[in-house]
């Protein structure tokens, strides 16, 4: 008996350990189909473990069947893959063994296509450029500055514009979404690089505006992506610096990247850091116009730029008070409220002296000393509203005001070998711009509908006084003073509609633009000087209708060709003028390689004169010139213009090159026929003829591969050719200017970085008379010691020598360092400028000849400091 349990016992063990076994190691079959029940052939079927790990894999026949003939234990789950189906994961069932399994279609996306440096510094993902910060970084840097310096393609130059292969960024985003445009300068200096999670390199950019069938190509935008604990919520960065020779800067950032981003921007300082440079100054007009008209004309008397903008260093005194805010506010899944503002206000102190002297013999004409005290104020408003009402359709409508004054106060003297003059000057100037824009747009299957309206309205008021011990030229002084009020009014409308269709031989495009224009123009000054007093009016109507036809797959190749009929109707003081021209334009582009393309293309275009050229009046420009009543006819000024460019990008091997080249000539423009004296010039108004331009760009990098060093090198070449007149003798001017800019950085990922480069700016006139040179060569050198993860040390030397053929040669050193140290809560800095010239105000020269005189004119600029300072979070 017990013999018999335990032969049961045995057995029963047995099945249990046969059982376990059979349910341990699963022998699968099964047959793949798709939505229609129709066998799919070449599928790709792995098993896996409990670690996704492939245990072994077939493909299906094409009868859609697999099987795996062992058997094998701890199976988890099955993989399916097919290159025209989606990817399926089924988990194994205890008691299944055969499958019968439905794969689901893909979706007619594009492929991507990854390339991937050897280097590992980046990864190009169809249009995206993705840069691996962990390998490019090594925690020295402080802002996106300091960042976008390493990564390769990227360059930033000395007027903080970023430029991706040559060719200008056009948009910075903060996640994807537009904030700062093409004003690079305020999230260079302001987005720190603790917050920075990656940066991509957008190519063919789409924004919100891209419908469907008509995306937004040519745009190139640098897309920042921010850390999320940064996040929808305030943060706050302050930073205050004080020294010696009382020298201070205090600075906020504030800001909030959640799906709404918001940037605010403080700053007050004497340090001459300058928060609109005058570049940017202009791309903000650009910005409140929107850019939608076709051909404006430019009518106006006065640029009223506030004299900051061009002071650069070359003072002895200057303060700055800033506040500037970008908006991205997200209303809606697709609707959007982009807002700008700011308000800059600016006081300075200029001390120049200016000698001219006679080119035959360097006799004296005259030596000048302008002191010049300024006071200035700019204000940008812009808000917009983006609504995309659907994939095909896009509504954008702007409104902005523009507001600038400017109060100036000069003192100059002059003095020549007989003769000495003194001359007070005081000038206000306000300038009022306000107006709206309105941008729609519909697709269709195979066409696209748009239509642009903008208008504006434009007061410019400028009032000049003069207080002389010495009359000039054949202006009537009554009390040794003389008073001119000069009135300039504007009013601008322009509508544009344009038809896109898309045929399989190409894209067709036709458009119509229409742009009307009224300015008035008057000059009021006392009844003693009738010459000075006038009255301009001044209207345009132009009527733009033209035809473009763009073929995507010309011998492999995009090629563009248009015509536009151009027709005007002008009226000058109720005289008429019409004219008519035919505006062709031309441009082809090949891809020779993934890597390389070329284009070439022409176009022809007008611009109108100024009012200003049209005065039936003479006119007090300054203290120093007077421009006399000479009217022009209106005329057409025609522009030819010829281009070349072409393009080589290979992350692989860490290179990149862009160059361009461009001719422009132009039968006859406006220009001047000047007439020096002992303390002012007198220029009149003469039509030139012949003038010809041709510019020519370079940018090349290469990244090693072996050592981390960079090398870039840009250059720019101008060549200009026209006729000029001084005291009504005419003179053929061919000027040459060359920049040439090539650095060296090192990437290292220690303690020591170094970038030392080499600018050099070469300038030649020739003249009927002679010809007269003007080079600068500045070698620099930037050091980056990481003494500790947290201590930064990073000195900078300048060297400037100006050399020419009429002036000895000046050198002008500049020393400085800043010095960080980081803790958990504070930044502690030091932060010191020119150290060579503490105590001075040191002097900056610059020379200028024509074909009768020689003018040496020195600057007295700014001193340098030492402050202390730090930065902190709130």
């Amino acid at each position: 008996m017990k013999e018999i349990e335990n032969r049961r016992f045995y057995l029963t063990c047995i099945f249990i350990i046969i059982g376990h076994f059979f349910y341990g190691q699963n022998v699968i079959n099964g047959t793949i189909i798709d939505k229609n029940d129709l066998p799919i052939a070449f599928a790709t079927v792995q098993i896996l473990d409990s670690n996704n790990k492939t245990i072994e894999y077939t493909t299906s026949s094409d009868k859609g069947v697999f099987g795996f003939k062992k058997a094998h234990q701890n199976i988890k789950n099955i993989k399916i893959a097919h290159i025209s189906f989606e990817t399926k994961f089924i988990e194994i069932e205890l008691n299944t063994f055969i499958y019968k399994i439905i794969l689901v279609e893909k979706q007619n996306i594009l492929k991507e296509v990854v390339i991937t440096n050897e280097l590992d510094d980046l990864k190009e993902i169809n249009d995206t450029i993705k840069y691996n910060l962990k390998k490019l970084l090594n925690g020295s840097e402080i802002n996106l500055k300091d960042i976008a310096k390493k990564l390769p393609g990227i360059t930033v130059d000395s007027k903080n514009k970023i430029y991706y292969n040559g060719k200008l960024i056009n948009d910075i985003l903060i996640d994807g979404d537009k904030l700062f445009g093409k004003n690079h300068q305020i999230p260079l200096e302001n987005i720190k690089s603790e917050i920075v999670k990656d940066i991509e390199v957008l190519k063919n950019f789409q924004d919100l505006s891209s419908l469907k069938n008509f995306e937004n190509s040519n745009q190139t935008a640098l897309n920042i992506k921010i850390k999320d604990e940064y996040k929808g919520v305030f943060n706050h960065d302050l930073e205050l610096e004080n020294g010696i020779y009382e020298r201070y800067r205090l600075h906020s950032s504030s800001y909030n990247f959640g799906k709404s981003k918001t940037h605010i921007l403080s700053d007050a300082n004497n340090t001459n850091k300058t928060i609109i440079p005058l570049d940017e100054y202009f791309q903000l007009q650009d910005k409140i116009q929107n850019n939608i008209s076709a051909q404006e004309s430019n009518t106006k008397v006065y640029d009223n730029l506030p004299t900051f903008l061009f002071a650069d260093d070359k003072v002895i005194f200057k303060k700055i008070l800033n506040t500037t805010i970008n908006g991205n506010i997200n209303v809606g899944k697709n609707k959007k409220i982009n807002i700008f503002s700011t308000i800059n206000n600016n006081n300075q102190l200029e001390n120049t002296e200016i000698t001219q002297k006679k080119i035959e013999d360097f006799s004296l004409i005259n030596n000048r000393i302008v002191k010049d005290k300024s006071n200035s104020l700019i204000n940008i408003n812009l808000v917009n509203l983006e609504n995309k009402i659907n994939e095909t359709a896009y509504l954008t409508s702007s409104l902005f005001t523009y507001f600038t004054k400017n109060n100036t106060n000069a003192l100059i003297s002059n003095n020549s070998t007989n003769e000495s003059s003194t001359i007070n000057q005081e000038r206000k100037n306000e300038n009022l711009k306000y107006g709206g824009n309105l941008y729609y747009k519909k697709s269709f299957e195979k066409s696209l509908l748009e239509f642009k309206f903008l208008t504006y309205f434009e007061k410019n008021e400028d009032n000049l006084g003069l207080l002389t011990s010495e009359s000039f030229y054949d202006l009537n002084f009554n009390n040794a003073s003389v008073l001119q009020k000069n009135e300039f009014f504007k009013y601008y409308i322009n509508t544009n509609l344009n038809y896109t269709k898309n045929t399989k031989k190409g894209n067709f495009n036709i458009y119509y633009n229409f742009n009307y224009e009224y300015s008035n123009n008057n000059n009021i000054i006392d009844d003693s000087n009738p010459n000075y007093f006038f009255k301009n009016k001044l209207s345009y109507k132009n009527n733009h209708l033209g035809i473009n036809y763009i073929n995507n797959k010309f011998l492999k190749s995009t090629i563009k060709f248009g015509l536009e009929t151009f027709l005007t109707f002008q009226s000058f003081n109720n005289d008429i003028y019409n004219f008519n021209e035919i505006l062709p334009n031309f441009s082809i582009s090949k891809k020779i390689t993934p890597k390389l393309s070329i284009g070439i293309g022409y176009n022809k275009n007008i611009e109108m004169p100024l009012l200003r050229n049209m005065n039936r009046g003479s006119l007090i420009e300054d203290y120093s010139s007077i421009s006399l009543s000479n009217f022009i006819n209106p005329f057409l000024i025609i522009k030819n213009n010829y281009n070349f460019n072409t393009s080589y990008m290979n992350p692989i091997k860490g290179i990149y090159f862009h160059g361009s080249f461009d001719y422009s000539i132009q039968k006859s423009n406006i220009g001047f026929d000047i007439f020096n004296e002992f303390n002012y010039s007198v220029r009149k108004n003469i039509i030139v003829e012949g003038l010809k331009n041709v510019n020519s760009f370079m940018f090349f990098e290469k990244k090693f591969k072996k050592i981390p060093l960079d090398l870039k090198l840009n250059t720019f070449h101008n060549i200009s050719n026209q006729k000029v007149m001084l005291n009504s003798i005419s003179n053929d001017i061919k000027t040459s200017t060359t920049n040439i800019n090539v650095s060296i950085n090192s990437t290292f990922k220690k303690s020591i970085n170094f970038d030392i480069g080499l600018e050099t700016n070469l300038r030649n006139v020739r003249s009927n008379s002679g010809e007269s040179d003007i080079n600068r060569f500045s070698p620099n050198l930037n050091l980056n010691f990481k003494i500790h993860k947290d201590l930064i040390f990073v000195p900078y030397l300048k060297y400037h020598l100006y050399k020419s053929t009429i002036q000895e040669d000046n050198k002008i050193i500049d020393l400085g360092f800043r010095t960080t140290l980081k803790t958990n809560k504070l930044n502690f800095f030091i932060n010191a400028e020119n150290l060579i010239n503490l105590n001075n105000n040191f002097i900056r020269s610059n020379v200028s000849s024509n074909n009768f005189l020689i003018n040496e004119t020195n600057f007295f600029s700014l001193a340098g400091f030492i402050n202390i300072g730090l930065n902190f979070k709130i």
